[in-house]
């Protein structure tokens, strides 16, 4: 799904990428919004090669049940423990969508979502937006 094609365009990996990862849409979807339906996601390791990434943001938009088009926002960080790459817990305060462009800092992360300008229509956001995520309180702020 998205999960992968974003993956391989952003970490800019190989065809192997999904193998690799493996299966990233059930462990964000455990992980995320448990029971909920996925409707797209997105992986953004700080590092292509499994092995070598320290640590990845992942945004999941779930269907809201019973509405016709409805949809919530899971962010969540991933870090590296000596068992491996780790659920480190939710992510608070992100919004958007099309998350991208992810710049790994020692302390935060930065990235870019689309969010709705003054007159847009709820399906089409044309306005950029800057966000920075604290790797100590997992909360995002907006930097613009």
């Amino acid at each position: 799904m998205k999960t992968l094609l974003a993956c391989c365009l952003i970490a800019l990996a190989g065809p192997a990428c999904a193998q690799d990862w493996g299966d990233l849409d059930s462990a964000l979807i455990r992980d995320l919004a448990p029971g909920g339906e996925s409707l797209g996601s997105y992986w953004m390791p700080d590092h292509a090669d499994p092995a070598e990434a320290t640590r990845a943001l992942a945004v999941l938009y779930a269907h809201i049940s019973g509405s016709a088009s409805g949809f919530t926002i899971h962010a969540g960080l991933y870090a590296r423990d000596a068992e491996g790459l780790r659920y480190a817990g939710p992510v608070s305060g992100l919004f958007g969508t099309e998350p991208r462009a992810p710049v790994f800092h020692a302390e935060r992360m930065e990235l870019t979502t689309s969010m709705p300008g003054p007159d847009d229509p709820r399906c089409c956001p044309s306005r950029a937006q800057r966000w920075s995520i604290d790797y100590a309180t997992l909360a995002a702020t907006a930097l613009d």
